[in-house]
């Protein structure tokens, strides 16, 4: 399956509802090992829009699309040796992290070489998207200084809803790591935040 036509599944999503909101991953990986490209573009549906926000995060908004497609096209090219462990949704956000770091460290090279030094950090995090509410805007601001492996950790659990363990399996670390990666991340917003934004 192109990139182009998993843009189009992107674009089509309603048009079979039975697949991607009500079938479980296990049953649309099976299908896709299957060679169905419905359950495919079932998943490519169900989990584009979170794996984007996640390889933007990693490696600005810019390398993101390339890189999710990427992981769709591979997940689509190699679906007969895939193994999707502990769960799917792991799989997905170990792959996107895999290679969103990849396009991240040519962007740094890139910058080192034609920006320099001073704005590498700038070129390659990109700026974070502005949020509706000023609590969201300040959560968001606050994240976004938090070192990589913490911001990855609290991204994954708290904006897409991974289990520690599926965390763990994402980043390749043991889930007390991924434990110690989160309390230090919530310590670090709790001191950053604006106190009157977390009045009650």
């Amino acid at each position: 399956m192109t990139r182009s036509e998993l843009r189009e599944a992107d674009s089509t999503k309603d048009a079979r509802p039975d697949l991607w909101r009500l079938r479980s991953d296990a049953d649309l990986l099976a299908g896709t090992r299957g060679g169905e490209e419905a359950c495919f573009r079932a998943l490519f549906i169900r989990y584009h829009g979170d794996l984007l926000a996640f390889a933007s995060s990693i490696a600005g908004e810019t390398e993101a699309a390339d890189v999710v497609q990427g992981v769709f096209v591979s997940l689509w090219e190699n679906r007969h040796r895939v193994e999707a462990s502990p769960t799917l949704k792991a799989y997905l956000f170990r792959a996107t992290r895999n290679r969103a770091l990849n396009a991240r460290r040519g962007l740094r090279r890139w910058a080192l070489r034609f920006v320099g030094l001073d704005h590498a950090d700038s070129v390659v995090i990109g700026p974070t998207r502005a949020e509706a509410s000023e609590l969201a805007r300040a959560i968001s601001d606050a994240c976004a200084r938090l070192p990589g492996r913490q911001r990855e950790a609290f991204s994954l659990r708290h904006f897409h809803g991974l289990s520690y363990a599926e965390i763990a399996a994402a980043m390749d670390v043991s889930p007390r790591t991924v434990e110690v990666h989160l309390a230090k991340a919530i310590r670090a917003l709790r001191d950053r935040l604006p106190r009157e934004l977390l009045a009650p």
